[in-house]
């Protein structure tokens, strides 16, 4: 029990909490930082992301969106149980792993805002024109049409 106390401390004095800080330091604490360290579960996660944008490796809880951004063992580590034994062991698996920081912009690529919207238009574009519908008749009155909607 006391070595696994010790090997948290050892990990824990390498761990900075910066509390509220501007976007350039944010950035400049990704690209020089060894890895981030993201413990928890979220359906997406943009901070993983913005590591890897920076060139810098993640190692996260292997759920949710995590599990989706990160490619185990080429852009970071994953653990699978909240525990800190688990993170300790993923600490101790992502310092004998080499990942490079070309790898880790790529993969935060497929999550750009240049990739949404390109894909977005091809899942929206038809060879075929666009017909516009007419919205369902209310009780009232008034009718109603709809235009499609267009991507610029």
């Amino acid at each position: 029990m006391a070595n696994k106390r010790a090997a948290c401390f050892a990990i824990l004095v390498h761990v900075e909490f910066t509390g509220r800080i501007s976007l350039s330091r944010l950035r400049t604490l990704y690209r020089t930082a060894r890895a981030l360290v993201f413990p928890g579960k979220e359906d997406f996660g943009i901070v993983p992301v913005e590591a890897l944008a920076c060139g810098t490796p993640v190692i996260a809880f292997g759920v949710g969106g995590a599990a989706e951004t990160v490619r185990d063992g080429k852009t970071g580590v994953l653990f699978d149980e909240q525990s800190p034994a688990a993170l300790a062991e993923a600490i101790r698996l992502f310092e004998s792993t080499q990942i490079a920081s070309t790898d880790c912009r790529l993969q935060a690529e497929n999550f750009s805002k240049q990739r949404f919207q390109n894909e977005l238009r091809t899942y929206f574009s038809d060879s075929s024109p666009a017909t516009p519908r007419k919205a369902p008749r209310k009780a009232s009155r008034e009718t109603r049409s709809e235009t499609p909607l267009e991507l610029r």
